[in-house]
């Protein structure tokens, strides 16, 4: 039954006339996110939200192996929102379990750092979309 339910959410939640079975995720609470630069490779990072009632969630922009390499998108914002997304502020802890669970979207963020600029108002304006691994602790 969970899992019927669960289908029902993501195929509401990603049409499958979707771009290429991904979502964009928009992390537009820009002040609950930290960005982490541990990584050798400076193109490599990682986002945690802060929140002391919620567990952690977190994005990651980081590969061992080329083979392995996440990608990433040139998009115009109004291209983004003709496209399946999601807007951080707005996801339940629900949610975010669920995405989390289901391998088949592959999941693109646009930056805190991008989506609150001015640039996001600029027409024309293109935006690099970064294949993240999406990660959510459960509290037991």
């Amino acid at each position: 039954m969970w899992n019927l339910i669960s289908l029902i959410f993501l195929s509401v939640l990603f049409p499958l006339s979707g771009p290429k079975n991904s979502v964009f995720i928009l992390v537009d609470d820009c002040q609950n996110w930290d960005r982490s630069d541990i990584w050798v490779n400076k193109d490599h990072f990682t986002y945690q939200k802060k929140s002391n009632d919620w567990p952690l969630i977190g994005f990651t922009h980081a590969w061992l192996d080329e083979e392995d390499s996440l990608s990433t998108r040139e998009i115009t914002y109004s291209k983004i929102l003709e496209s399946p997304h999601l807007f951080t502020s707005e996801l339940s802890l629900s949610q975010w379990y669920e995405l989390s669970i289901d391998s088949s979207p592959r999941i693109f963020i646009l930056r805190p750092e991008d989506y609150c600029s001015r640039n996001r108002f600029a027409f024309g304006q293109k935006f690099t979309l970064y294949e993240v691994k999406l990660h959510v602790s459960r509290e037991e």
